[in-house]
């Protein structure tokens, strides 16, 4: 979200900007201060739309462009944007990106009040905001759809309310990290509100981030709720989560919407029985050891690292790496897992395992252990703990997919702490054909360690393919890896309802028939599932632009864009907002030197 202010300067020291729009003129921080930032969740099954609305206000006695960042969990469909700029109401278009950028540009050049949305990175859209009127407040609704992780007979939502400082390495700079290295410090009140519904009863619902108030109730065969925060709004200092517990989880449905375009969409959910049996493994753990570590994070990491030694199967090789801008080993090669490898590595553990290594460089100790030699009949579980500091994400993941030998090494990861970035966390686990589990502040850590390394001992078990009555699905579109207890959800768009779906697994299959179908009328979710299908890989990308342009959400080739037509801006001298030559290149001087400083 733009709430996120504290820019890490060149020098590595962090500057202060109170607020979340920012523009840089002349040597000079300008903050366009944010008021209030609102929240309004809607939970429908495992899925859920987020509405966020942020004032601003700009007390510069000029007009000016802005740019300000956001995280939202990775692949959401963000398909509805708002502006709200003194008594004049904005709406956003979805159009290709650079019919967009171009569009925007004219109308600033023009002296008009304009926005462009974009999605920047998998977890963190861009908005530019040029000629935004002297004194005028502007506020900005946002709505996007997500799908909710299950695990452990748990659904789970997260709203990500800051980005953390991302490392960038000298050697593999990365300028547009460079724009939006910046973590929350200011006391921005946050109201957020929630609706749930479920199709089996909901037996809990809480908040390991947040007290929250809850009421339960029913309607028309759902079982819902709604709630609001104990204390009605909160500081930004903590992303919040919501965990929910229902009375039949595993209660495999497919709910399915008839579109304005005349498809029907539709969500499978099933939770798979695998029946895999444990294998031999060597476990390599790579923990994050860097400066941005500091505090509870590292003492979460020694935490989870003691549960996961003191927790190893008997027959095993294990070793550990360490982090931060270099790395070190355990041993110079994996160990038997008996009393003395144990003590010494707890050992290890508790006298070297702290946030001392400097920056987050993850790439060469990552490429080290895909290195090593395999051990005859063991798989290989690499499993990474870290706070996703790192700015080369990209690449990291690419190294994981791309590595040899995918049937004897496995990758998951486990994000410690507020800010991560999601993108990471998630991308290297799914690249690695493992899982990904987050533990925030307030969260224990022992059951997630207990079942990560449960899914890391079990053996693999794909999706083959899925039947629907002769018609294509078009997810998933590569075998895709399941653990017990992982929900797995699909997605389609089809021209009619079939009677029946069914999903072929190694050594199992699975099928809802129509009396497990149940249909929706939000609205919203043929918005998720049209950009799941257009960005899954599993359409041409020109079809894929069509489908984000027909169901109006952005991905990497769309953007939103809104125009003020009537409205121009004119400074002294017939000069229009400031900085309106290097908004589309994104700004680059806003970010690189601060003057105020902490």
């Amino acid at each position: 979200m733009p709430f996120a202010n504290k820019v890490k300067l060149q020098d590595g020291n962090l500057g202060v900007v109170e607020c979340g729009l920012v523009v840089k003129h002349e040597n000079q921080t300008i903050g366009i201060p944010l008021t209030h930032v609102t929240a309004e969740i809607d939970i429908i099954f495992c899925a859920a739309e987020v509405k966020l609305t942020q004032t601003y206000l700009n007390n510069s006695p000029d007009p000016l462009n802005c740019v300000y960042f956001f995280p939202t969990e990775t692949s959401v469909a963000l398909h509805k944007f708002t502006a709200t700029i003194g008594d004049r109401k904005l709406s956003g278009v979805v159009k290709e990106k650079e019919v967009a950028r171009e569009e925007f540009s004219d109308a600033v050049t023009q002296g008009k009040t304009a926005l462009l949305l974009e999605q920047l990175k998998p977890d963190i859209m861009e908005l530019m905001v040029g000629n935004l009127g002297s004194n005028e407040t502007c506020q900005i609704e946002i709505c996007y759809i997500q799908e909710l992780p299950f695990q452990d007979l748990l659904t789970r939502f997260t709203l990500p309310t800051s980005i953390a400082p991302r490392y960038i390495p000298a050697s593999d700079p990365d300028p547009v990290v460079g724009l939006m290295n910046m973590q929350y410090t200011g006391d921005v009140p946050l109201s957020i509100g929630f609706q749930i519904k479920m199709r089996s009863e909901i037996k809990n619902i809480t908040s390991p981030s947040h007290k929250v108030e809850v009421t339960q109730y029913s309607e028309e065969g759902w079982f819902c709720a709604g709630g609001t925060l104990e204390d009605f709004t909160s500081l930004l200092d903590r992303d919040f989560v919501l965990t929910l517990e229902c009375d039949d989880p595993l209660l495999p449905v497919v709910l399915y919407e008839n579109t304005e375009q005349g498809e029907v969409a539709l969500m499978m959910s099933f939770i798979p029985e695998t029946h895999a049996k444990d294998r031999l493994c060597e476990f390599v753990f790579i923990v994050d050891c860097s400066g941005s570590m500091d505090g509870e994070r590292i003492s979460k990491a020694r935490e989870a690292m003691r549960v996961f030694i003191q927790s190893l199967p008997e027959d095993c090789f294990f070793n550990i790496i360490r982090f931060g801008s270099s790395y070190e080993v355990l041993t110079s090669k994996s160990v038997t897992y008996n009393d003395e490898t144990l003590k010494k590595a707890k050992d290890y553990i508790d006298k070297s395992v702290d946030a001392d290594m400097g920056g987050t460089e993850l790439l060469k100790p990552l490429k080290k252990v895909l290195g090593w030699k395999y051990k005859k009949g063991y798989e290989r579980q690499i499993l990474i703990l870290t706070d996703g500091a790192v700015s080369n994400t990209e690449k990291v993941i690419k190294t994981i997919k791309n590595r040899s030998n995918k049937d004897k090494c496995r990758v998951f990861s486990l994000g410690i702490g507020d800010g991560v970035s999601r993108e990471l966390v998630k991308g290297m686990a799914e690249a690695g054909d493992g899982i990904q589990l987050f533990c925030t502040s307030n969260e224990p850590m022992r059951e997630k360690v207990i079942r990560m390394l449960s899914c890391a001992c079990s053996n693999r078990s794909e999706i083959s393919c899925v039947e629907m009555e002769g018609q294509e699905f078009l997810t998933p579109p590569a075998p895709v890896t399941l653990f017990t207890g992982e929900k797995t959800v699909l997605y389609n768009l089809t021209p009619i309802l079939p009677a029946e779906i069914t999903v072929h697994c190694s050594g199992s299959k699975h099928t809802v028939t129509s009396g497990n179908f149940v249909q929706v009328h939000s609205g919203k979710m043929p918005k998720l599932v049209a950009h799941k299908v257009a960005t899954g890989g599993v359409v041409s990308e020109g079809r894929g632009v069509e489908l984000a342009l027909n169901y109006q959400v952005v991905t990497k080739e769309t953007s939103f864009v809104c125009v003020d037509g009537c409205y121009l801006h004119r400074q002294h001298g017939g000069q229009r907002g400031r900085g309106r030559r290097k908004l589309l290149s994104r700004l680059q001087s806003v970010w690189t030197v601060v003057t105020s400083t902490s």
